[in-house]
């Protein structure tokens, strides 16, 4: 799971939009919650919505685990949480 956090916390607007550089590698709701496509590398970019376009970029990469098995319907939310900051 993704969470933006936006500075300062008191903005008018601190809503952001989600995007995947690769949706075969990995797709990103609007929640930024990442799931797992295909193997290969993405960055997941968090873009603020309040006119600003200040952004904040993850970068993942997608392996085979040692069973050389992609598990697509595993999402990276239920594993590990980051941030992003966008301030």
């Amino acid at each position: 799971q993704l969470t933006a956090d936006c500075y300062p916390s008191y903005a008018d607007n601190t809503s952001v939009s989600w995007v995947s550089s690769d949706t075969g590698v990995a797709t990103v709701n609007q929640n930024g919650c990442v799931s797992a496509i295909g193997y290969g590398d993405a960055v997941i970019t968090a873009t603020t919505e309040d006119g600003s376009d200040l952004s904040a970029d993850f970068r993942t990469r997608q392996l085979p685990d040692s069973d050389d098995d992609l598990h697509p319907d595993r999402a990276f939310c239920a594993q590990k949480a980051y941030r992003v900051l966008l301030i």
